[in-house]
């Protein structure tokens, strides 16, 4: 006997309606032909729209659970069937192009199944705890099948090795191939820690090829090939449509394992010469990947840089000292002004680079030539002071041209005290300075620099000078002598022995203006009167056989000068023992009267002794001869040779203004020829012939002057 069993309403709920079999049979026939179909070019013979529909139908009667399991089935049958085909056929040059073809099928038969299959995939897959959406699954399958079987580690292998064929090779054109397999391959890799091992194989290829490139390329160019690098590595990722964040990460690795790797050893290689060529966008490249740096490494990164920019600071202005000369100051003012710019334009105004600026510049000025900066310096001031021109604005940046260098020296008090205090003093006294207000706004400047009371014993100069005129004026008035005293508190004016004879006819009128000085006022009753000769100028007509002369001369060469009223001749000692004057003193008041442009005095070679040049006279005619004292030099007793003479006394004029005046005396007098040119330049500028012929050279290739034919006639150009 057969016993017949019902179903349960569970599973006569389960069963399928008869229409809804036949939507199934059709349903799975579209899916057999998507998967069997060998191209991405897919046709069915039933509308999406219909599939979709009847995907719809079967969901809503509760078979979602069996669609998708016979459809995962089929997927991952035809998979292992195409990764079969894939292995046997992929050429062993080119798995990569292999893989991208694997790819393009396996994702068109997905995407095609998922628009079939949209209404399960987004009501039912896409939100089940133990299910994957349709493209995931395939994809995930796809890569468990390929680590399982082990082509996932070979193409990943075989990219990396490609990828660093390219970054060896900086000229070679970017693979299509290699890009179309990365953006495949890493949406498969999505379940694998892909970025990891890319970052790693990207740190270990820099970290090699550093030391690579620093040895092959020559030092200026390492680190455009370091930063050309960076860039295409870039160029890569984005191209193969990576993260953004992963891009960063990527960048930042290439950039610390290739550039900053053993920054501070080797930054002498690249960083240095970056400076020293003035490859001033490089700089900035560079500094802004130590910007971009996390914030441990970058004060180690900056500490390399600053470094190297000291050395380069150094060597620069070490090499302008040791090149100039008489311009030298101008030079580093030059210099000062660049490397400012630097600063601020390259390096984005960085306060650390900026304070090594100082420091570096001035380990540069005080290293070996501290002495020789020094005295440039004081020249330099003393000769702008001297031949001021322009307008007043113009004049106030040099001030602070003069700052720039004057911030960067050593024993700044020192210099202040002694080389300035001398120059300002004769300028007040001679009154050759062109503007006393400038005098005092630079003196303003300096006193942020320096202890501000040795600025106030300098502007203290002034008052005395304001103080000094009111008696003259009242002196003038009981006296008809042209004799004009200035009265100087002792400890802030320049010193010297004063403990001088003066000739009888200058001793009565010190005598005269003192009892004067006395009787002006109780207070002054107990102050000492001094007179320093160094610090004075006097004017002497001197009585020669071709004609009288009016000679102006400092007062030590006056007071030697007026012995010879009394004396046809005279030697070195009987004019020391007669003044009472200091050996260089007189030395250098003999010097200047025998061996300067204007002989006053001969010497007898044979006696030694000293005389009035009887053959004296003046070719120029000139109403009033400026006798300019010469320092020189002493050794055992004997002054040294001309070419061995310290004209520190008197400052050369600098070469600009050498070519200031030669414009202006071509402007004026339209032509000269060569030679009286020259001596027309000399004996209004102290100078030498050869800065004058190089200010000459200048004229004519800035086309302010031009030679008449071959000549030695020049003419000016309007």
């Amino acid at each position: 006997m057969s016993v017949t069993t019902k179903p349960s309403r569970r599973q006569r709920s389960r069963q399928m309606p008869t229409y809804l079999v036949s939507l199934q049979e059709q349903l799975l026939q579209s899916v057999d032909l998507v998967l069997s179909e060998p191209t991405t070019h897919i046709k069915l013979p039933v509308t999406y729209q219909r599939l979709y529909k009847s995907v719809e139908f079967l969901c809503r009667d509760r078979h979602q659970s069996q669609l998708s399991n016979t459809l995962f089935d089929k997927i991952q049958e035809r998979t292992s069937q195409l990764l079969a085909q894939y292995q046997s056929h992929a050429s062993d040059n080119e798995p990569l192009a292999s893989f991208v073809i694997l790819y393009d099928i396996i994702d068109s038969k997905l995407k095609a199944l998922q628009k079939i299959y949209l209404f399960l995939d987004r009501t039912y897959l896409l939100h089940h705890p133990a299910k994957k959406p349709i493209i995931d699954f395939g994809m995930l399958n796809l890569y468990g099948e390929m680590v399982q079987g082990g082509q996932w580690d070979l193409l990943l292998e075989r990219f990396i090795s490609s990828l660093n064929d390219l970054r060896s090779n900086p000229n070679s054109e970017l693979s299509s191939t290699l890009v179309d397999f990365w953006k495949r391959f890493y949406k498969v890799s999505k379940w694998s820690d892909i970025d990891t091992t890319i970052l790693q194989s990207t740190q270990n290829f820099y970290r090699d090829a550093h030391n690579k490139i620093i040895d092959a390329h020559p030092s200026e160019t390492v680190f455009d090939v370091f930063y050309d690098a960076v860039v295409r590595e870039q160029q890569f990722w984005t191209t193969c449509e990576l993260d953004e964040k992963v891009i960063t990460s990527l960048k930042h690795a290439t950039v610390s394992e290739m550039i900053f790797q053993n920054f501070q050893d080797d930054a002498p290689k690249f960083v240095l010469p970056l400076f020293q060529k003035k490859m001033y966008t490089s700089l900035v490249r560079l500094f802004q990947f130590i910007q971009n740096s996390n914030t441990k490494e970058r004060p180690v990164l900056m500490n390399a840089v600053t470094t190297q920019w000291g050395c380069y600071i150094v060597e620069y202005v070490s090499h302008l000292i040791t090149t100039h000369t008489d311009d030298v100051i101008e030079a580093l003012i030059r210099s000062k002004k660049n490397l400012n710019i630097i600063v601020e334009k390259f390096l984005n105004g960085n306060v650390d680079m900026e304070y090594k600026l100082r420091e570096f510049f001035q380990t540069a000025l005080t290293l070996t030539h501290a002495e020789h900066v020094n005295k440039r310096l004081h020249k330099y001031i003393d000769n702008f002071f001297r031949n001021i021109e322009g307008d007043h604005d113009e004049n106030l940046k040099v001030l602070h041209d003069i700052i720039l260098i004057f911030k960067s020296t050593s024993n700044k008090e020192s210099f202040m005290n002694t080389e300035y205090r001398r120059d300002l003093a004769k300028r007040l006294l001679h009154q050759t300075t062109k503007d006393i207000t400038l005098e005092l706004e630079l003196l303003t400047l300096i006193e942020q620099e320096i202890n501000p009371e040795i600025v106030h014993s300098l502007k203290s100069m002034f008052d005395d000078l304001k103080e000094s005129k009111q008696l003259k004026e009242n002196f003038h008035t009981i006296s008809t002598v042209d004799f004009t005293p200035q009265i100087l508190k002792h400890d802030k004016w320049p010193q010297n022995d004063s403990r001088v004879v003066f000739p009888d006819e200058l001793q009565t009128l010190l005598d005269e203006f003192k009892d004067f000085y006395i009787s002006t006022n109780d207070k002054y009753q107990k102050r000492v009167l001094k007179w320093v000769p160094n610090l004075g100028t006097m004017n002497i007509t001197a009585h020669f056989p071709l004609g009288d002369q009016e000679l102006q001369v400092s007062t030590s060469q006056g007071i030697v000068l007026v012995l010879f009223n009394d004396h046809d001749s005279l030697s070195f000692d009987e004019i020391k023992k007669m003044t009472k004057m200091e050996t260089r003193s007189i030395a250098a008041a003999l010097y200047s009267l025998t061996q300067g442009k204007y002989k006053v005095l001969t010497k007898d070679t044979v006696t030694g002794r000293y005389s009035m040049n009887a053959t004296f006279t003046d070719k120029k005619k000139k109403r009033i001869i400026k006798i300019k004292p010469i320092q020189v030099k002493m050794k055992n007793g004997e002054v040294l040779e001309e070419e061995d003479i310290d004209t520190s006394e008197t400052p050369l004029a600098d070469p600009w203004a050498v070519e200031a005046f030669i414009v202006r005396l071509m402007k004026s007098e339209t032509s000269f020829d060569h030679k009286s040119l020259i001596e027309r330049v000399q004996s209004e500028m102290v100078t030498t012939q050869q800065v004058i012929k190089s200010c000459i050279d200048s004229l004519l290739d800035k086309e302010y002057i031009s030679r008449v034919d071959a000549s030695d006639l020049y003419v000016y150009i309007p």
